[in-house]
């Protein structure tokens, strides 16, 4: 993940000073955002 960031960012990004971890699906108002569960193929349906 840090590899990229530097890759599209520059250096300093492979020092950050901050990293946060979300579970999206257990959010109250996000449920797992837009596409969070659904099944295969469901969006080309």
């Amino acid at each position: 993940m840090i590899d990229s960031l530097v890759k599209y960012f520059g250096p300093q990004a492979a020092e950050p000073f901050d990293i946060v971890e979300q579970d999206w699906a257990a959010e109250e108002f996000t449920r797992g955002s837009y596409g969070g569960r659904l099944s295969a193929g469901a969006l080309t349906q």
